[in-house]
Parts: C-alpha cells; sequence; structure tokens
C-alpha cells in the first residue's frame, strides 16, 4: 500500500483517475485521511500480496464462467454513476432455501382461499429462468428468439415434439409478451410461483378427469391466483423477518463484492443504491453481507452516495413519484414532507430517476445499473431514460461450463448436420434433374454462381435411404441427450435452443443488457476504467456460404450464434492460464497483470474524497 505523509490538519488533495477532457483540470477533490484511504488500499493491494486484510484474498484475472460479456461497446471510464439493485445483485440468494421458504408461505395463503396444496413439495429444477407462462393452456413453454414455442411442460410432464407442433406449430402462434395470456419468467424470484403453478394444474387436472367434467380448466384464473399469492407472501413482511433472523441459511456471502464497491469508489464513481426493498430490510441485509468485509471504520453505508428503498420499479423509470427523506436511520422514520431534490449521503423512499440525473449531474449513458430482473432492472431502464445496463444472471457460470463440456458433442452434431443437408441435396438434385430431363429442359443456367458451386453439379455423393436414417438417428440422440451438471434436465441450456439458435431470454439479453455477466465481484477481473467489447461478427454466411467447410465450421464453433460466449468456452475446454479480460479479450503475460494491477493502485491513490463531499457537475 502507498503511504501518504501530509503535514497534520491539512487535507490530502488530487484528482480522480476517471477525469478526461470533460472535466476541468483545476477541478479538485479532497481525499479522506491518509490513515483511512491507507487501511483501504491495503486491501486492494492484497491480491498482490502486499497487505492483507481479514483473510480476504482478491484475484486479478478472471476464469471464463466470471467473465464479463458484452453485448455493445461499455466504456467505463464515462460512467460516472453506477446504480445497483440489491436482490440477487450486491447478495445473492439460496435458491432453494429462499424459494422453498417463499413455497412454504404461497401454499399457506392459498390453503386459507380452498386451494388443494396438501403433499405438494417444492422442486426448484422444474423450470428455470427466460420460460414463459401460458395463462391460457396451463403450460410452461420455453421460445426461441422468433417467439416460437419449442419445448413444453404441461402440470408435470414434457410434451412431446408432436404435442408441441399440435398445439403450438399448427396455429402458428408465436409468444407476444405484450398480451395478458403470457407471463415471462425474469428472474429467480418467480421460480416457486412457477413450481406451484405447475403442480397446482397437474392436481386440477386429475381432478377434472376423475370427474369425467367435459368444463374448460381457467388456467388464467388459477395463474392470477398463484401470482397474487406469491405477492402477498413478499408483502406481508413474515417472510423477511424469519430471513433476517437467520440470514446464514438463505443468503451466500460473496467477500469480493464490497472490493468491487470500494474499487469505483475510489474511481471517482458516484454509486447509488436502488432497490425495492423497505429501509429496515436493507439495512440489516446489507449490513450482514458487507460490513464483515470492509476496512475498520467503513460500513456498506460508506460506499453509496445515496440509497433509494421502495423504489416500486418499473415505475420508478417511467413515473415521478413523490421522494421522502428518512431522517431517523435506527427507526425508518420519514420525513411528513416530500422531498424536491436529492442529495447526497441521504436515504431516501421513492423518488424517481430524473432526481438521481439532477443530483449528480449526469444522465443517459454516463449512468449505469446493475440488476437481475430483466424487465424491470434493464428493459425499462435502457428504453426509458437511456441508462447503460449490466444484468447480473448467477447461472451463466454454469451455462458456461456446460459449453466447454459439451463442445466435442456439438462438433460432431455440428458434422452430422452437414452431412444429413448434403444426403438432402444429393436427393433434391436427383430429383429436379429428373423431371428437367423428362420435359428436355437444359440443367445448365446462368445464376452467377461458380461451376464448382452449381447444384446441379455435385454429383460426386450418392443418395442413400438407409445412410439418412442413419444420420437422422444419431442427430436425434445427441441432440436429446443433454444432461450435464449446471445444465436443466428438462430445459437443457438456458440461453439457447437447439444447436445453435438463440432463446427468447438471450435475445431479451442482448437487446437490454449492455454487459452482462453471473455476479458483481466479477469486475474485479478488470477495473473501473476498462473498455467492454463485443466480439466480431462473423461474415462467414455472405463471404463463403457455398462452402461446406464454412458452415461446418460456423456449425462448430457457433461464432454467429454464442457471440461472447465463443472465447469463453474455448478457453474453458482448452483449459488455458487464467486469462484477464478487460479492454481486449486478448490474453496478457504475468508482467502486463502486475502492470494493470500496479495502475490500478495508482488510480487509488488519487481517489476522491466520497465522506460528504458534494457532488461536482462536469
Amino acid at each position: 500500500a502507498r503511504s501518504v505523509e501530509r503535514p497534520p490538519g491539512v487535507p490530502l488533495q488530487g484528482t480522480s483517475a476517471a477525469s478526461s477532457s470533460r472535466r476541468p483540470s483545476d477541478v479538485r477533490r479532497k481525499v479522506v485521511d491518509a490513515s483511512l484511504v491507507t487501511s483501504m488500499f491495503g486491501l486492494v493491494a492484497s491480491r498482490r500480496g502486499k497487505g492483507k486484510h481479514r483473510g480476504t484474498k482478491v484475484s486479478t484475472a478472471a476464469h471464463p464462467p466470471r467473465r464479463i460479456f458484452a453485448s455493445r461497446e461499455v466504456v467505463m471510464d464515462d460512467v460516472q454513476v453506477i446504480g445497483y439493485d440489491l436482490d440477487y445483485t450486491l447478495v445473492h440468494y439460496n435458491l432453494k432455501a429462499w424459494e422453498g421458504a417463499v413455497y412454504a408461505q404461497c401454499k399457506e395463503i392459498l390453503s386459507k382461499k380452498g386451494f388443494e396444496v396438501e403433499g405438494l413439495e417444492f422442486d426448484s429444477g422444474l423450470v428455470i429462468r427466460g420460460l414463459v407462462i401460458d395463462a391460457k393452456l396451463g403450460n410452461i413453454v420455453k421460445v426461441d428468439r422468433y417467439g416460437y414455442v419449442r419445448k413444453a411442460l404441461h402440470g408435470n410432464q414434457m410434451l412431446s415434439v408432436e404435442d408441441v407442433n399440435e398445439v403450438y406449430g399448427r396455429q402458428r402462434c408465436r409468444v407476444d409478451l405484450r398480451e395478458s395470456r403470457w407471463t415471462f419468467i425474469n428472474t429467480l424470484f418467480s421460480v416457486a410461483n412457477c413450481c406451484l403453478f405447475c403442480q397446482l394444474v397437474e392436481r386440477i387436472d386429475q381432478e377434472y378427469k376423475a370427474d369425467d367434467s367435459s368444463l374448460p380448466v381457467d388456467y388464467a384464473w388459477l395463474a392470477r391466483s398463484v401470482g397474487a399469492a406469491v405477492s402477498e407472501a413478499h408483502v406481508d413482511g413474515i417472510l423477511k423477518e424469519r430471513i433476517l433472523e437467520d440470514p446464514t441459511e438463505y443468503v451466500e456471502l460473496d467477500s469480493e463484492a464490497p472490493i468491487v464497491l470500494l474499487d469505483q469508489k475510489l474511481a471517482g464513481k458516484r454509486l447509488v443504491l436502488i432497490t425495492n426493498n423497505d429501509w429496515e430490510y436493507t439495512r440489516r441485509m446489507m449490513s450482514y453481507a458487507y460490513d464483515r468485509y470492509l476496512p475498520p471504520g467503513l460500513t456498506w453505508r460508506s460506499l453509496f452516495d445515496v440509497v433509494i428503498t421502495n423504489a416500486q420499479k418499473p415505475d420508478f423509470w417511467t413515473l415521478r413519484m413523490p421522494l421522502w427523506e428518512v431522517i431517523d436511520e435506527e427507526r425508518g422514520l420519514t420525513h411528513s414532507t416530500p422531498r424536491a431534490k436529492m442529495k447526497a449521503g441521504k436515504v431516501y423512499c421513492g423518488g424517481h430517476a430524473r432526481m438521481v440525473e439532477e443530483c449528480f449531474g449526469y444522465g443517459g449513458q454516463q449512468v449505469m445499473y446493475v440488476g437481475d430482473h430483466i424487465y424491470a432492472d434493464t428493459n425499462v431502464a435502457k428504453s426509458i431514460v437511456q441508462w447503460q445496463t449490466c444484468l447480473i444472471m448467477r447461472e451463466l457460470e454454469g451455462e458456461v461450463r456446460a459449453l466447454a463440456q459439451t463442445q466435442q458433442r456439438r462438433k460432431e452434431l455440428g458434422e452430422l448436420l452437414v452431412r444429413r443437408d448434403k444426403l438432402l441435396q444429393q436427393r433434391g438434385m436427383r430429383r429436379v434433374k429428373a423431371g428437367r430431363q423428362r420435359l428436355g429442359i437444359s440443367t445448365e443456367f446462368s445464376f452467377g454462381l461458380q461451376p464448382a458451386h452449381h447444384p446441379m453439379e455435385e454429383n460426386n455423393v450418392t443418395f442413400s435411404e438407409e445412410e439418412y436414417k442413419r444420420v437422422c438417428k444419431e442427430i436425434d440422440r445427441l441432440d436429446d441427450d443433454w444432461f450435464i451438471e449446471g445444465i436443466n434436465e428438462r430445459w437443457g441450456f438456458m440461453t439457447r435452443v437447439g444447436l445453435h439458435e438463440k432463446s427468447h431470454l438471450f435475445r431479451q439479453v442482448e437487446k437490454y443488457a449492455d454487459i452482462y455477466t453471473s455476479r458483481v465481484s466479477n469486475f474485479l477481473a478488470s477495473t473501473p476504467f476498462t473498455i467492454f467489447r463485443p466480439p466480431l461478427q462473423s461474415d462467414r454466411n455472405f463471404l463463403d456460404s457455398g462452402s461446406e467447410q464454412a458452415f461446418s465450421d460456423y456449425m462448430c464453433d457457433l461464432v454467429g450464434s454464442w457471440g461472447p460466449f465463443d472465447e469463453a468456452f474455448r478457453a474453458a475446454a482448452a483449459e488455458r492460464e487464467p486469462m484477464h479480460w478487460g479492454a481486449t479479450n486478448e490474453h496478457l503475460t504475468r508482467e502486463q497483470l502486475e502492470l494493470a494491477a500496479e495502475q490500478r493502485d495508482e488510480a487509488s491513490s488519487m481517489a476522491p474524497d466520497f465522506f460528504g463531499a458534494s457532488p461536482q457537475p462536469p
């Protein structure tokens, strides 16, 4: 850690490392007491053995499953304000414990309303994020990026391909989330809801079958009833109080997340906590999860310039709701008169996004929000206020690992698909050529095709019905057997449908999340000044579309389909040295990594005062 000598009583002066041409060179900010700064620098430097704090060890390299992926270029040096959600973002919960508690509470609520829920048990693997509830037919469906249903679950049973085609294919039914019929599973908080809905669908269907009833089941009413029970369980406070009494069972601690926030504060970023939770729950949960990992004298409140509770997202982004200041943080008492403006260092209830921009003097692309809810945290924030967005999805870690483990299988499947398509092409060529010959039509036409690519000139493969059936059977075997650790055995990959088609979830992610990753602590592998860039787009489809080798390569490495995942799972499969995922996706030497760490400490040495100093507009 770097020590700073100064006369007693004279504040240490420095400029923010995030300063650029947008800020006057004479803009200076006071820095906190040197001893306090030194303690924080020691925490940051501990990753290189120069400091030590409570056994915390920080790595400068990110393994591929914990990489930060980019949909669009994001220049973190331009981001001056970073907002964070609480649940499943700053604090991650044990899914089985948390959603299991929600499930049990919902059963009690539904039982009082006359529902037969006796004997039902929570199954966390029944559904995954990104599925869609079909309230009309009582199904849970998985949809591709074009809105077509590819898999479906009714009750506890997966529908066959034939049944899916019968129900959705012939009707040319496309999922439109703007219709009330469909409900998108945006977050892990919906797992208990979907699990209970599926189980009640199964039970009601059995009852109707036993009664030999011809009346249709009102699945939409059932979906509304279960959803209302889940909302009641979250709102009444009994569940949260139970969790706060013993958070060790429900919360998965992350010792590196507080250091990420410290890095960003030391780099001159303004941090804001924006959560739908009430102040009491926010205060106690953040104290439990963060204070233990911070240097002496600091608490989680020291990290945030403004704390906003009861934000009521997504209305926080769209409406201008009143702002109430919490004047007694211990008892959670608010002022009787709403405030017109936000001030740094305060805790508020309500308000709206424009107030955050006015408070710090930054807006649009200079502000980023980090959250886990695809709609309430990224979609609306991106569409309405044009903030940059970062989506947190813990499931990405298992997803990338599974991609690495199944790389050989997907390669074999891609080669079989190429072989099948070539056989089908040969069968089609024989039929077309025979038909033209019967009519005396020449097969020589000018379409600007090279002779080697002309379909009528490829006679080097003889079609075999037996070979075609064998290849199709092998494709079905490889395509169906996808059970692997980290991947749901019913639904398969979260971000894809089939071999190379993106899921509807992944389309939403790429559309509304500028960057996305599995946890906040993944930012430790970069710096607060990093440039995150998306991968280069592939031109293979345009430059060499007639080449079977190009198509085979496309199917094997999935550059066109996976984009940001490509380098990650290939690096994991090859078991390379740890990589630094910074401004570029290149492999850095250990000397370069050490230099990056030194630059990180240098930036920290010029940190601005973030304890009560008023924000300076650009």
